[in-house]
């Protein structure tokens, strides 16, 4: 018998059946989870559930064993976001946050990988640990069970990345009684500050006959700069011969076109002491001349750095790899270790065709990579052509985009379409990102479940959304969590995530049709979503909130078109929502009608501008001035201006 309590909540967050689904995927959600939301908690629910615990562990008994992440679906990438592994690999239940699945760049600039190890590309996946907001903070993973009971001399190595000015440590411990007790940092435990995937080896000698688990803790510094990231293990019986690459020092992105020294280090993988190696490398496919190591390296050890030739790079992209032969001049008993790549780039800057004939680049997703990649010296315009573009589009931040140095999709009026699912609602994520102009682009869920058009979070902040269309009206669901045009929120699951999300927005002059909301900004008590400008907007035929804000102020919202004139299904009516602590808001010019244009119920009632708690300070008011607000026609209650327990609010020269 197992009883399990989580929180249902009417409005803002989950259905019953999907907060019980998502409990049972994550299950460090707890009852305190309730309590997080800004939306009062109207039903608590206690279930209690007979159920058989499934044991999703898998024993690894063959060798060599590879575990490169790539079939794990991808997760949040805020502090704290729950993840579901695959494979038998599982987060452990006793420590802070989760490691998460990742591909491309981690979300803050200075810390993490811009990609994963192997591939090397922007699907490649990763798993990791977000710092930002998470100081201090334990992340413990754990494998699947070993076998070690006919397995001599078995290693177990992983890639690993840790880099940004505040960088915490790895630490590696192991369990022989099923993961109930653990010994810890099998090895001492380490921490680095490189921007590059190194390898670490764990011998596993001292417990052949045993079956043990690995448990990989990560543990985040003081700051937002210690992100900590780890790729491909594998699990190897340990050969005589064995040398690799273990990194490239240089040249690092973004390069400066021109000739580069390219400076590796190698290390011996293997058992014996390795005397001599070649080393081979590439630039795009052609290979350069070998360069033949001497000296002394002990199994496990790392080169000094090894200048291996130099080359004129080229403006653009580059693919550089390099990779060891003929250890002690014979051949390497594991190939799989031997090679490091990186595609280099020079900063962006310019006009770029994704799409089309000769494109610069064949997708959004690889233009991105490219600028997270390589950052921007100038300002950036992407010109969309021949969609549509079918995919799911994170907006990071990217070196270099400042206000005189934006990135702008200009989208010709080409469509940009997802499928949303549960744990990703958005088609477009603007994840820290600044600076970005999103022009003239339609933006389009598939999904009849979800669908977040635009979701900005992890400060988000100076971005510009224009004469745009977002189309939500595939959405069937009536959940509020579940769709929004343009939503702010910290949370991948709910509308009603509280944080430092987005400030300086300007929405101007874009069509946003269907959704629960047609915008949301959520701020919070102590960091307000603020400046924001929502200007000229077309906002129709959402469910019920055409805009909301809460923990907002000196917000503009002026001269909005806002109406329901031709969806059936309804619930009630919100024109304009200004929710808890919301003050010093303009709200002019603004036009709110046609509230029950095609509802199949009449009976709703119906809001014009709504005030819920938003006392103000004096100075502060929130000033509701030339606003038109008519033609409600539901037969339900019907308010033009609704305070409730809402001080210092100016209303005047309405009509």
């Amino acid at each position: 018998m197992i009883i399990i309590p989580f929180c249902y909540y009417s409005q803002g967050a989950l259905s019953i059946f999907e907060s019980l689904n998502y409990f049972m995927m994550n299950y460090k959600t707890t009852i305190t989870e309730c309590f997080k939301s800004t939306f009062k908690m109207s039903l608590m629910v206690m279930m209690i559930l007979s159920a058989t615990v499934t044991s999703f562990s898998q024993i690894i008994n063959t060798f060599p064993r590879v575990e490169n992440f790539e079939s794990f679906n991808l997760c949040g990438t805020n502090c704290g976001d729950p993840c579901t592994l695959a494979n038998g690999w599982v987060n452990a239940a006793n420590d802070d946050v989760d490691w998460t699945t990742n591909n491309g760049a981690t979300p803050t600039p200075n810390t993490g990988p811009s990609m994963d190890h192997n591939p090397g590309i922007p699907p490649g996946k990763y798993l990791y640990v977000e710092a930002s907001s998470c100081f201090n903070q334990t992340a413990a993973l754990l494998t699947p069970e070993i076998d070690l009971s006919v397995v001599p001399n078995l290693t177990a190595s992983f890639w690993y990345h840790l880099y940004g000015n505040n960088v915490g440590t790895l630490h590696v411990d192991i369990s022989t009684d099923g993961g109930n007790n653990f010994i810890n940092d099998i090895i001492p435990s380490f921490t680095d500050n490189t921007d590059a995937w190194q390898k670490k080896n764990v011998s596993l000698n001292a417990y052949v006959g045993d079956t043990v688990i690995l448990r990989i803790r990560g543990v985040t510094g003081n700051g937002a700069l210690s992100d900590i990231a780890i790729d491909d293990f594998q699990f190897e019986v340990l050969q005589n011969s064995d040398a690799g690459i273990a990194v490239i020092d240089a040249p690092v992105n973004p390069i400066t076109a021109g000739l580069q020294d390219v400076i590796v280090r190698i290390q011996n993988f293997g058992s014996d002491t390795i005397t001599n190696v070649d080393i081979e490398w590439s630039i795009n496919g052609t290979n350069q001349t070998t360069y033949q190591w001497t000296g002394t390296l002990l199994s496990g050890q790392v080169s000094a750095p090894v200048m291996i030739g130099d080359f004129n790079f080229p403006s653009g992209l580059t693919d550089l790899r390099v990779w060891t032969a003929n250890p002690n001049g014979m051949s390497d008993s594991q190939n799989s270790n031997d090679t490091l790549a990186v595609v280099l780039c020079s900063a962006l800057s310019g006009t770029y065709n994704v799409g089309g004939v000769n494109p610069d680049f064949n997708s959004i997703s690889d233009a991105i990579f490219s600028l997270s990649t390589c950052g921007t010296s100038g300002p950036v315009i992407l010109n969309l052509t021949d969609g549509p573009f079918n995919e799911q589009i994170t907006l990071p931040v990217i070196n270099g985009a400042s206000a005189t140095n934006t990135i702008t999709i200009n989208g010709n009026g080409e469509t940009i379409s997802a499928t949303p699912d549960l744990n990703n609602r958005h088609v477009i994520l603007i994840n820290g990102g600044k600076h970005y102009i999103l022009n003239d682009v339609t933006i389009v869920s598939n999904s009849n479940t979800y669908g977040w058009g635009i979701r900005l979070t992890n400060a988000a902040d100076s971005n510009f959304i224009k004469n745009c269309v977002i189309d939500l009206s595939a959405v069937t669901s009536m959940q509020s969590s579940n769709s929004a045009g343009i939503i702010s929120t910290s949370s991948p699951i709910s509308d009603a995530g509280a944080g430092n999300n987005a400030k300086q927005l300007t929405i101007e002059n874009n069509t946003i049709i269907g959704g629960f909301y047609g915008i949301r900004l959520n701020g919070t008590q102590l960091s307000k979503s603020i400046n924001n400008i929502v200007n000229g907007n077309l906002i129709t035929n959402f469910y019920s909130y055409g805009i909301y804000l809460i923990d907002c102020e000196s917000n503009i919202l002026s001269g909005n078109n806002i109406n329901r004139s031709t969806r059936s299904s309804v619930g009630t009516f919100y024109g304009i929502f200004l929710d808890i602590r919301t003050q010093n808001n303009l709200i002019e010019k603004n036009r709110i009608h046609n509230t029950h244009g095609a509802a199949s119920m009449l009976t709703g009632s119906a809001h014009g501008i709504y005030f819920s708690s938003s006392n103000t300070l004096a100075g502060l008011e929130n000033k509701v001035v030339n606003n038109a607000i008519y033609n409600f026609n539901g037969t339900g209650p019907v308010y033009g201006i609704y305070n409730f327990t809402s001080s210092g609010s100016r209303i005047y020269h309405n009509t």
